[in-house]
């Protein structure tokens, strides 16, 4: 079903009220006391703050046009912030021994995944910079990846600061996140293949850069050149 420009400015403006509605939400409640994770309360409504203004910036892009993303797109990206920001409150990180882990395997899926989205609206605005399958899919698996061991040396980097355990366990436990970083810097390269396989970039980019933001960038200082010559 094809939506009209009218029912997706409702829609994105639903997003920007009830998506960071949600995370102030359980923020005031952890400033109640009402967490059971145990992180502290100032600690995670401090998360849920910043949550709260992450959230809400694909919608606030898509409401304005600047870049049209899938509501897919923003509904996956979406879900990475709540599926880290909710189970903190809840105590997953606590109580389930797994969720950390699948949380960076999911994250480390979603970053990649802009990679991959970034890469093709590049390719798709320069025309000339040709990246074939398998140099889009190691440079999304390798940016991806990248992000995740410099996330994991941030979060050392706290712990070294306040000295204490606020970001990581131990040593042991930034290596797991770094090997389901790499699981899932991999998953998203592999399917990033197999859709531009099965999908030429042009067919899947289109439309989202609608008002040519990304082209103009690009061809902004080829022109000057030009203009030179």
């Amino acid at each position: 079903m094809t939506l009209t420009r009218e029912q997706e400015r409702k829609i994105d403006l639903a997003c920007i009220i009830l998506l960071p509605l949600g995370q102030l939400i359980f923020g005031i409640a952890s400033r109640m006391g009402l967490a059971i994770g145990q992180y502290g309360d100032t600690y995670i409504f401090s998360t849920f703050i910043v949550m709260a203004i992450i959230v809400v910036i694909l919608p606030i892009i898509r409401y304005k046009r600047w870049l049209v993303f899938p509501y897919w797109f923003v509904a996956m990206v979406s879900l990475c912030i709540y599926i880290y920001s909710v189970p903190l409150f809840l105590g997953f990180f606590d109580n389930l021994w797994w969720w950390d882990e699948f949380s960076h395997w999911y994250s480390s899926v979603i970053v990649s995944m802009i990679v991959f989205l970034a890469l093709c609206l590049m390719q798709y605005s320069a025309k000339r910079m040709y990246m074939s399958i398998p140099v889009l899919a190691f440079l999304t698996f390798f940016m991806g990846f990248g992000f995740g061991c410099v996330w994991e040396v941030y979060e050392g980097t706290v712990d070294w600061v306040f000295n204490g355990s606020y970001m990581s366990y131990s040593v042991f436990d930034s290596l797991c996140d770094i090997h389901m970083d790499f699981l899932g810097s991999l998953t998203m390269a592999v399917i990033g293949a197999i859709v531009v396989y099965r999908k030429p970039i042009d067919e899947m980019i289109d439309g989202i850069d609608e008002k040519r933001l990304i082209h103009n960038f690009v061809h902004k200082d080829r022109t000057k050149m030009g203009a030179k010559k």
